[in-house]
């Protein structure tokens, strides 16, 4: 799954998808992250904060991102259409949405909640 066609399927802005290039977050990255948010998602945002909420609004957008695109292939072998895949995965274009209205920032704010679908929940 690569992000131009998720971000298209989803309705993530073209601003989103510029913060999500600018953070390059690697696979290995993405999996380690899943693996703490799947073991204390709680623990795993605290950590992750910065004094700078913009950056971390940001750094989470490009993350989850990461991880939802990686995680395609997991809905492929359970047998789920792609159209559960992506409508699962709007919620983030969503957020970011508000995430923009609220603070002028592309990124999301809604971590408890969208670490949900990521955890395949």
């Amino acid at each position: 799954m690569n992000l131009d066609y998720f971000a298209q399927r989803i309705g993530l802005s073209k601003d989103a998808c510029d913060v999500i290039q600018k953070y390059n977050i690697t696979d290995e990255e993405a999996r380690l992250a899943l693996k703490q948010i799947e073991l204390d998602t709680e623990g795993f945002l605290k950590s992750k904060q910065s004094s700078e909420i913009g950056a971390y609004y940001e750094y989470m957008l490009a993350l989850y991102v990461k991880i939802a695109l990686l995680r395609h292939q997991d809905y492929v072998d359970n047998n789920w259409a792609d159209d559960v895949y992506f409508d699962t995965f709007k919620d983030f274009a969503i957020w970011n949405d508000v995430c923009v209205k609220e603070t002028g920032i592309c990124g999301l704010k809604e971590l408890n909640w969208l670490a949900e679908p990521i955890q395949l929940k």
